[in-house]
Formats: structure tokens, sequence, C-alpha cells
């Protein structure tokens, strides 16, 4: 799994000590292969800056873990609690693993995230979640909303198992 902040530098610049871009292949199949091995509930937060490219990797996601049932949750329209809307969609039986995506479409921004009932209400819930989620959970954000979640629920973020990137991340 990985879990490494990408600036911009990459190899070419000729310091063999600089940050490279991410492959989507290995982050796709390290993804997968974390959502194969987890029991219970565990964390993993994919980020991609583009929602059609979200769509796309899930879908991608899905295909190679055929024998998994995956239920993708999108999230498109403001809510204050993410546990509370996953009370009342996850299907039963209950999947085997969540993907829960498209948040920037009302957090456009990080101060709109940071100052959201959404992003505290993650730090709050944080221990409900493992009591409650008995799957893994895959939140799909842009960079600014995983940054204000790192930022604004950093005990949410501290159960995490994984963080992959899909494409170089937007500076500024």
């Amino acid at each position: 799994m990985s879990d490494y902040r990408v600036d911009g530098v990459g190899e070419l610049d000729g310091d063999p000590f600089a940050a490279t871009l991410p492959d989507e292949g290995k982050e796709l199949a390290a993804l997968a292969r974390a959502l194969k091995l987890a029991r219970g509930f565990t964390l993993l937060l994919a980020c991609c800056n583009q929602a059609e490219h979200q769509q796309r990797l899930m879908t991608m996601l899905q295909e190679r873990l055929p024998d998994m049932q995956v239920q993708r949750v999108p999230v498109q329209d403001p809510i204050p609690h993410l546990l509370r809307l996953l009370r009342q969609r996850l299907e039963h039986p209950l999947p085997e693993a969540v993907l829960v995506y498209g948040m920037e479409a009302w957090l456009r921004s990080d101060q709109e995230a940071e100052r959201s009932e959404f992003v505290f209400n993650l730090n709050a819930a944080r221990e409900s979640f493992q009591e409650e989620i008995p799957c893994p959970l895959v939140l799909w954000l842009p960079e600014h909303l995983l940054a204000a979640v790192v930022r604004e629920a950093p005990d949410f973020c501290s159960v995490r198992s994984g963080l992959f990137f899909f494409q170089p991340i937007a500076s500024g």
C-alpha cells in the first residue's frame, strides 16, 4: 500500500530522492489487494481530483475484484453525517466493501470542507465507524477534501490503513 505525497517533483530533475508521480496501475493493484486482505472495518483513502476519473477507477477496481460484493455510495448532496447516511444506504446483506464518492460536488474548497459538519462529524464518529461498518470503507476524495479531512479529522484519519493516489495532485 502506498502512503506518500506528491509535490510535483519527478525523477526527471536528476534527484534520486525526489518524489515521483504515482503509478496508477500499481496504486489500483495495491488498493485491490488491501480490499482483498481486509477483515472487518478498514479505512482506505483514495485521492483523485476528477470525478469522471474516479468513476473509471472504481469500475476498474471492481473488475479486479469479481468475487467481492462492492457497493458504491454517492454523496453528491450536502449531509452532516456520513455514518448516518451509510446506515440508511448500505445493502442487506451487507457488502464486502463500500466505496464512497462525490463529496466534492458540495465541498468545493478547503475552507468549505474545514468548516463543514461533515468533516467534524467524521472525527466525532470515529469509534462508531469501527463498530457499525463491518467491512472496508474507501473514501474517494480530491486533494482539497483529503487535506481538510487530514487537518480537521485527525482522529478519524489515524485509523486509516492506506492512502492511495491516482493522478498528479495539482498544487495551489
